[in-house]
């Protein structure tokens, strides 16, 4: 399925988790886009982010995205030193 930023042609509320692998990085509205997500996850489904630019991630700016966005960040973390790992759960509320 290909679709857009700010529509992927998801089916609202059905999925179970949203996994991006080396992307995140080229986003200029990284919070947008996780708070655009938020749309297409049941409440409790996770948004895996996996990338590799490390000049683009830290724990200080997923937290500050993560709050933008109405997400709960989980995780934040450096894998072998070079990968981001960045996980965040839609709000029950949302």
């Amino acid at each position: 399925m290909l679709g857009e930023v700010d529509d992927p042609l998801f089916p609202a509320k059905e999925l179970d988790m949203v996994i991006m692998i080396w992307a995140f990085h080229d986003f200029s509205e990284r919070a947008a886009w996780l708070k655009n997500a938020r749309r297409y996850l049941k409440k409790g489904a996770g948004i895996f982010v996996f990338d590799g630019q490390a000049a683009h991630f830290s724990k200080e700016i997923a937290d500050r995205d993560a709050e933008q966005a109405g997400v709960r960040l989980v995780r934040c973390e450096l894998v072998h030193g070079k990968l981001w790992l960045y996980e965040s759960r839609v709000k029950s509320g949302s």
